[in-house]
């Protein structure tokens, strides 16, 4: 119950609040609202302020403002997360709210919205509060289930601080817990405390005085969890010849370092509440502080480094008084001999020789890397200069010897033919030694580059299954290729890799028994890896490679300790081909138990320059219907040679036979290919302005020229550069000097496959791009071109020029370009397709012959039968009847 300024009660009861006026003795009760229900069993209400009471309910903490006659929860955001479980509200004379609940003391500072929690760890003697007064000196009385604390507030600094002083039983307090709310200090200096078994009764008006603790004493010690015993020794070291107590130094091994010190204050009185601070110089920066509940305390320390350290310890009773003096003890751990002074001593010396070794050798070293790197640079030089000279060589042996093969062919059975041959042998034997030069060169000099194509990895790496699969069984070893993913289509260099994966398969078959196993994975996406990368692993059950070895396999000329022959450059060739593509080899080894070799390779490689495959050519002139004749009794050729003597050789040579146009380099070339649109190229590789592997990419990328087939021709021999000039598109690669008869049996050869192309076209009902085309490019274009002709297979005003259009192409171009892929005209191909589909709908039998002229764009069944007998040899309605086209052959 409370009073009211205006003199009537405010009471707290079970029904929530009420008013009480002592006059009448009327009781009325308050239908106020708290959080959307009628407030309930409301058990506390002090004082808030001029115009409020805070009260505590089994709903929580509550403003109640009599002016307003309103309920607020200001309390509720602020303690939200703290246990709202209230047993006590109380305001001090600072204007402090103290909150007591279940499990902690909430104290509240209104004025700066101040908000601190204490709990045992921060002095109370009990979490569980029960009751809260303030007696005439500020003193905050606290009582819990397990005894009372008092707490003296600070407030001069920017944050409260708090000091406590705790009682329990042996200190003269009751034993079992007290009773809530029932705590009250009246105004003579009497401080009353209830609970479960009676009351306490404190004069607060007599001076307190606690008895100061003396200096701690130490009462024993602990070794790795074991009493120290006094006189004992341990591990030849005796730690305690005296009582620890009369100690002041313990001499520890450097493996002694797991120590607890026992220490006690000597507290009869209360030792519940002695406590104790502690630090250990040279490990402590600051004191550790704890609770002795039976008045004993303990310091343990565990991997004490070798050193010199000093043990303090202090001790305070209920009042945390700490006691002025303080006991200390010296540890001391010795080092271990490595780490004293005459190690050290021996450490430098060693050092120093070492040192003196090292620079001896590195100097010697050095000596010979600048002898090996001054021979290096003068073989560069020599390797150079034969180099450059051999490619001089070539053009002009070409000019010497394919002239001889000729001379020799129209001398043959006269008296010269002898000396010629023999002008011939040595010309031979002369370029026997170029190519030896190459080989050479090639040999010492690296500078290796990636050649990417795109393929299937799986199945590139699947192959290997059959290379090894008759050796496996010859050694009876257990071997199979393994992989994730049934394809996986990625850009990598073919050649390289291969001899990679050879390399490391053909090691594994030489070091594995008979018995043993050999395992090829792939693997893709792992965790230790980027997601833009694939993983080959060579697991095998053989020898293996020792610990030491490990390290250096990858290098050059290395040869591990129990490597049997071999030049030890296969890995080291290994790992420059995986670093090529921008991955890394690893090996891990368990000598006769598995060695696992693992490359890592990007799946994002691409190449640095790719062939353009895309037709972007779009006219709008139109032309008028009329036939366009390109008659010509020879086949045409262009051959492109910056040489004048070579270019007009092979002129010479190649005019009897062939109509042909020459160019000196490779601009001129490519200009000449469009507007004469030859039947085959012939190229060198190495020009001026635009080099032959250029003019070739041009070439083939050209929806005007892509049909033409190129050779190229070069001094340049290495696979490499080979593979290089077929990626360009070239239909043959020769190298000078070249056999002429070799190279007019290539044109003849070529030419006639193109004628061979048109024939099939002509023979076969069913149209196969592939089997007529030699590019991409073309294969795309008389699928486009079917795909129209399907579109308007019964269209019959569908003309050429309608034709162009949809291909994009200009007519004249259109009829080069089939005449060429198909020998037909623009109109002769699309009559040829629709007369090759009636042909398929009469096979089939399911229509007669006018609905099949219809079918395929006829205007009338006459015309129809006219072309019809032209390309097949008989009527449209005996060709349905005839039973010898099951090959799907015209006749």
């Amino acid at each position: 119950m409370v009073e009211k300024p205006d003199g009537q009660f405010l009471v707290a009861t079970s029904d929530g609040l009420a008013n009480f006026n002592a006059k009448t003795g009327k009781l009325e009760h308050s239908k106020l609202p708290l959080n959307g229900e009628a407030l309930r069993s409301v058990s506390q209400l002090i004082p808030f302020d001029t115009q409020s009471f805070l009260g505590r309910s089994n709903d929580g903490l509550f403003v109640y403002n009599y002016k307003k006659n309103s309920i607020s929860e200001p309390l509720k955001e602020l303690l939200k997360n703290e246990n709202q479980h209230y047993t006590a509200i109380f305001k001090d004379s600072r204007g402090i709210v103290w909150i007591g609940t279940q499990d902690g003391l909430n104290v509240w500072q209104p004025s700066k919205a101040e908000l601190h929690t204490l709990f045992t760890d921060d002095g109370l003697v009990n979490n569980s509060i029960k009751g809260i007064t303030e007696d005439k000196q500020g003193l905050i009385w606290v009582t819990t289930a397990g005894g009372v604390s008092r707490i003296a507030v600070d407030t001069k600094g920017k944050q409260l601080r708090f000091s406590m002083a705790n009682f329990n039983h042996l200190d003269g307090v009751i034993e079992n817990e007290f009773t809530a709310s029932a705590v009250f200090a009246s105004n003579n200096g009497q401080l009353y405390m209830g609970g479960v078994n009676g009351f306490n009764s404190i004069d607060l008006q007599k001076p307190w005085s606690f008895k100061q603790l003396q200096k701690p004493l130490f009462t024993g010690l602990m070794l790795f969890g074991t009493h120290v015993k006094t006189g004992e020794s341990y591990d030849g070291n005796v730690i305690l010849k005296n009582a620890i107590a009369t100690t002041n130094r313990i001499t520890l091994n450097y493996n002694q370092n797991f120590i607890s010190v026992d220490f006690s204050a000597l507290n009869y009185v209360n030792p519940t509440q002695t406590y104790y601070r502690y630090r250990l110089e040279g490990v402590d920066d600051n004191w550790r502080e704890i609770v002795a509940q039976n008045g004993t305390g303990s310091a343990s320390y565990t991997n004490l480094a070798p050193g010199t350290y000093v043990l303090k310890v202090k001790a305070a009773s209920n009042s945390r008084e700490w006691s002025k003096e303080y006991a200390e003890i010296k540890i001391v751990v010795n080092p271990p001999f490595w780490k004293t002074p005459i190690a050290y001593v021996l450490y430098l010396a060693l050092i120093s020789l070492l040192l003196y070794l090292s620079l001896s050798y590195y100097k010697k070293w050095t000596n010979q890397q600048l002898m090996r790197k001054n021979e290096e640079k003068l073989n560069q030089m020599k390797f150079s200069f034969f180099t450059n000279v051999s490619h001089e060589f070539r053009t002009p042996l070409t000019l010497i010897i394919t002239p001889l093969e000729s001379i020799l062919k129209e001398i043959k059975g006269t008296a010269i033919e002898s000396r010629i041959q023999l002008v011939q042998r040595h010309a031979l034997n002369l370029q026997y030694l170029v190519n030896q030069l190459l080989d050479f060169r090639r040999l010492e000099i690296s500078g290796e580059k990636l050649n990417l194509t795109f393929g299937d990895w799986v199945d590139f790496v699947m192959q290997f299954e059959d290379l090894f699969s008759k050796l496996a069984q010859e050694k009876q070893i257990n071997f199979s290729i393994q992989s994730e993913k049934s394809a996986l289509f990625i850009y990598f260099d073919k050649d390289k890799l291969h001899k990679v994966i050879n390399n490391l398969l053909s090691n594994a078959f030489k070091f594995t028994p008979s018995g043993g196993t050999i395992t090829v994975r792939i693997l893709q996406s792992l965790e230790n890896q980027s997601p833009d990368s694939v993983q080959l692993e060579v697991i095998d059950s053989g020898s293996g490679i020792s610990e030491n070895d490990l390290p250096n396999v990858f290098n050059r000329f290395y040869q591990a300790s129990t490597t049997q022959g071999g030049s030890g450059i296969g890995l080291h060739l290994v790992k420059e081909y995986v670093e090529l593509h921008s991955g890394v080899i690893m090996v891990e080894s368990e000598p006769n138990v598995k060695t696992v070799f693992s490359v890592i390779i990007p799946t994002n490689l691409v190449p640095p320059k790719t062939d353009s495959e895309i037709l972007i050519i779009d006219s709008e002139d139109a032309i008028d219907n009329q036939n366009i004749e390109t008659t010509s009794k020879k086949e045409t050729l262009l051959v492109v040679e910056d040489n004048d003597d070579l270019r007009r050789f092979l002129v010479t040579e190649l005019s009897p036979k062939y109509e042909v146009f020459e160019a000196a380099d490779g601009e001129e070339g490519e200009k000449l290919a469009l507007s004469k649109s030859p039947d085959l190229i012939i190229s060198d590789v190495m020009m001026p302005k635009v080099d032959g592997v250029e003019l070739c990419k041009r070439i083939k990328s050209n929806v005007q020229t892509s049909h033409i087939p190129v050779v190229l021709l070069t001094a340049r021999t290495s696979e490499e550069l080979k593979l290089t000039g077929y990626q360009s598109g070239a239909d043959e690669y020769l190298a000078k000097p070249f056999n002429l008869e070799i190279l007019l049996l290539r044109i003849e050869k070529l030419i006639k496959q193109k004628n061979q192309r048109q024939s099939a076209f002509s023979k076969k009902i069913e149209v196969n791009p592939k089997e007529i085309t030699i590019t991409s490019i073309d294969e795309q274009l008389i699928e486009k071109a079917l795909d129209y002709m399907e579109k308007n297979m019964d269209n019959p005003d569908y003309s050429v020029q309608q034709f162009s259009q949809d291909l994009g192409m200009d007519r004249t171009v259109l009829y080069k370009k089939m005449q060429s892929i198909t020998g037909l005209a623009p109109s002769e191909f699309i009559r040829s397709i629709r007369l090759k589909r009636a042909a398929q709908l009469l096979i089939q039998g399911q229509y007669p012959v006018a609905e099949v002229a219809e079918k395929v764009g006829f205007n009338t069944q006459k015309y129809f039968s006219k072309y019809f007998k032209e390309a097949f040899g008989v009527s449209p309605s005996k060709y349905a009847q005839n039973n010898n086209n099951a090959d799907n052959e015209l006749l």
